[in-house]
């Protein structure tokens, strides 16, 4: 990677986030550091209609967001979002690219390392087994903060 002086060009970052029908956006992978207690206090919106969107971002293109219907995302229902979403958007890329997802349990199930690793072999980033093709490891409960964190989300929030 050290190599490479166009690495950040070549990554796709993904990521997921909840909006409630109320207008709260569900950010629960969001991590606070600070050098002191801050006293804060996050409300929860529980069994309210909801709508769970993934996007991913890269130095080219906003790529157009994947909705998953119902309240939960297990495994097999994140397999949709490569095979349906992702692999026929990222067929038109003309440049070489990285895909990135974070640790979360939904993408370390087995079918989507699985598929991954048929279609884009050493050309994701994740977290991963034994036999994984990735680019490299994503570490799992990582304080991740990708573009879609900083800057997607909240413009998204604002515009709704």
């Amino acid at each position: 990677m050290e190599n490479d002086d166009d690495l950040l060009a070549k990554i796709i970052f993904s990521n997921e986030a909840t909006f409630n029908l109320s207008g709260k956006v569900n950010r629960y992978n969001v991590r606070i550091w600070e050098s002191e207690n801050p006293h804060a206090t996050l409300e929860v919106e529980r069994d309210s209609p909801k709508l769970k969107v993934f996007c991913a971002v890269s130095k080219h293109t906003v790529y157009d967001p994947f909705i998953f219907e119902g309240q939960t995302v297990t495994g097999r229902r994140y397999l949709e979002m490569p095979t349906k979403w992702l692999i026929p958007q990222l067929a038109a890329e003309r440049h070489k690219y990285l895909f990135q997802q974070d640790g979360v349990p939904p993408y370390w199930h087995l079918a989507v390392r699985t598929f991954l690793n048929e279609h884009l072999p050493n050309r994701w980033i994740g977290r991963t087994g034994q036999n994984g093709q990735v680019f490299c490891n994503w570490p799992p409960r990582s304080p991740d903060l990708t573009v879609c964190d900083f800057l997607l989300w909240g413009y998204v929030e604002d515009r709704v």
